[in-house]
């Protein structure tokens, strides 16, 4: 048994024999990363079959990005318009993703990171860790045809993985965006990174009847693509270091999103 990185239960045998084996396995998940301490260590990583240090440099860029492709102490003052429009006030936690110009300034710093990086697959272009998504007249009659601020994410996101055919170009539904836009639709190489954040983690999701629960968000969006990949949160954030019994979760949560096809 491996309990942490340091602490391994090796039972003492004077003679071990093994028979012969004939064993396949196909992970349900291609990808299966736990942001935890000792996951940072890689033999940790292997024996409980989580994703090792060379599995990671996958990613180029991993979530919340937008600010670092197009940083707001380098163009807002010039240019407030590339921000979202907050109300009648610019504000620079978000991009105005309606702006061809965002598109081509984003598009061009990821070409750049590419070139210093061209192994990593994935590249996060995805929104900031706030709630300031731009309200423009031209973003807002997106998301007004989509019934969520994801459809000008997604609008957006299509434009900029059209750029990189052979990139997965991956974006969060999260927050504001966690609700499947209801038209279009993600393209194929780009993934979405959906996140449980606001749902209940004393009981399993599909326990959650509410009108916006996070088993409908799921649905939505797998149907919409299969490029799916979960961002679960077993987090007690109110208290980090306090006693939070949620064992008995863990598991119907994973079955669902493999029933839901999530990669």
């Amino acid at each position: 048994r491996m309990y942490s990185a340091d602490v391994k239960i090796i039972p003492q045998q004077k003679s071990i024999s093994i028979s012969e084996i004939d064993l396949l396995e196909n992970p349900v998940f291609t990808y299966r990363d736990i942001n935890d301490y000792h996951s940072e260590f890689d033999e940790y990583s292997r024996w409980h079959k989580l994703v090792d240090k060379e599995d990671k440099k996958v990613w180029g860029m991993f979530v919340h990005t937008f600010h670092e492709l197009m940083p707001p102490e380098k163009y807002f003052d010039k240019h407030p318009e590339y921000f979202a429009l907050r109300g009648d006030i610019r504000t620079s936690e978000e991009p105005c993703l309606s702006n061809p110009d965002v598109l081509k300034i984003m598009t061009e710093e990821l070409r750049r990171r590419m070139s210093e990086n061209p192994n990593a697959k994935i590249w996060s272009v995805s929104q900031n860790d706030n709630e300031a998504f731009c309200q423009c007249d031209e973003c807002k009659k997106i998301d007004e045809r989509e019934g969520s601020p994801s459809g000008s994410i997604i609008n957006f996101v299509n434009k900029v993985a059209d750029t990189f055919p052979d990139k997965i170009i991956s974006t969060l539904a999260y927050r504001y965006s966690r609700t499947a836009p209801k038209v279009i639709k993600p393209a194929k190489n780009v993934n979405i990174m959906l996140c449980t954040i606001e749902a209940y983690r004393t009981f399993p999701l599909i326990a959650d009847t509410s009108s916006s629960n996070f088993v409908k968000d799921l649905k939505d969006w797998s149907q919409l693509t299969d490029n799916i990949f979960l961002w679960d949160y077993i987090v007690q954030f109110t208290n980090y270091i306090s006693p939070f019994p949620n064992l008995q979760v863990l598991q119907p949560n994973i079955q669902l999103f493999a029933k839901s096809n999530a990669k």
